[in-house]
């Protein structure tokens, strides 16, 4: 025998908050923007990468090959910090602030050599509204609002 209840079956549905809802239309921009961007460097990264095996060889010392790995995982990781902002993972804001962390280093470190200086100091300015609205919903990213389609 079926319980009846009060409450209709999109109850639970209607109350939870969907993750990308908690972001507003200019950080949607933003993180499609960033995905973008992180295509474009991903590809130029390749196309550098397979020009200097073309004109250098396959000569190169180990150094060089773990250069251009680094190089990749600090790209792909580029990409990856708006992708799991997009697909709504739980995590997608400790990941973010991992990654913004390396970045400000490595953004340092180049301004350190002073090279391109206000290039690189734009990079570090850019970002800042985007921080501030992660900040303020990352409670409710982690613990309140919940991934999936409506």
């Amino acid at each position: 025998m079926e319980q009846h209840t009060i409450f209709d079956k999109d109850f639970d549905a209607k109350i939870s908050i969907r993750r990308r809802d908690l972001m507003p239309g200019w950080l949607k921009v933003y993180v499609w923007a960033g995905m973008i961007i992180g295509i474009f460097m991903m590809v130029g990264l390749m196309a550098t990468i397979c020009y200097l095996w073309s004109t250098e060889g396959v000569n190169g010392s180990w150094v060089t090959y773990l250069t251009y790995v680094l190089f990749m995982v600090t790209v792909f990781s580029f990409f990856l910090k708006y992708y799991l902002m997009w697909v709504e993972a739980k995590q997608a804001i400790l990941w973010n602030i991992f990654i913004g962390i390396v970045w400000l280093i490595i953004t340092q470190l180049v301004l350190w050599l002073n090279f391109m200086s206000w290039v690189v100091f734009l990079e570090v300015l850019i970002p800042i509204p985007y921080w501030i609205v992660l900040f303020r919903i990352k409670y409710k990213w982690e613990h309140v609002a919940v991934a999936g389609k409506k």
